[in-house]
């Protein structure tokens, strides 16, 4: 800026000891005017004009950089946070499904869960084994849990010698309507189940009746 301001002020002394002794409305005032400028002195002006007008370009042009640059710098911070929390939310999703099929398949596996002499109200859980066996001691009310929440889920159940007590099982759409009947003796029935909705609806029906 010193440099503009020493060669404006040169100009204006410059002027001002020409056009002493013109008049303002007359022409000589003009032309001396421009006279007294001189060559030299309008190139140290344009000169001197051209270098502030870079620095004031330099300027603006590293503000606007330095916006840029901090703009660009909250959006990658920005997306950096928004791809971490979807990974997240991927690898969880991943994660859960993963169990899920893990239970389904560890219930489709013929895993023999054997319950023994049972009574009342019995609870199978399928995560135990999906081929459960049982012998009724009294009237007993099955129901499962344990089920896979989703995927298709099958298991069988041996009644080994019901006799006279009855078996009922609780939440159980039955084939043909009604639940089949046991074989009696020391005769074994094989009930197979399925659901596709973790249990909310549970499908049944006779595999083998009356095995010895």
């Amino acid at each position: 800026m010193n440099v503009l301001d020493n060669a404006i002020g040169a100009i204006v002394d410059r002027v001002a000891s020409q056009v002493a002794t013109a008049k303002p409305n007359d022409l000589v005032y003009l032309a001396k005017a421009i006279e007294g400028v001189g060559a030299g002195s309008q190139v140290s002006f344009l000169t001197a004009l051209a270098s502030n007008q870079q620095e004031i370009i330099n300027d603006i042009g590293k503000n606007k950089l330095s916006d840029i640059n901090a703009a660009g710098a909250a959006q990658i911070v920005d997306v950096n946070k928004t791809g971490a929390n979807q990974l997240a939310s991927i690898n969880q999703t991943t994660a859960n499904s993963l169990a899920n099929i893990s239970n389904a398949f560890s219930q489709q596996v013929s895993t023999v869960q054997a319950l023994g002499t049972v009574s009342g109200n019995v609870v199978v859980n399928l995560s135990l084994g999906s081929a459960i066996t049982l012998t009724p001691s009294a009237a007993s009310m099955v129901t499962f849990s344990g089920i896979a929440v989703s995927g298709a889920t099958y298991w069988e159940v041996e009644v080994i010698a019901p006799a006279a007590w009855p078996v009922t099982f609780n939440n159980v759409s039955w084939d043909g309507g009604s639940a089949p009947p046991l074989a009696g003796g020391s005769k074994t029935t094989v009930l197979s189940f399925r659901t596709r909705n973790g249990g909310t609806k549970i499908y049944g029906g006779i595999s083998f009746y009356d095995i010895a």
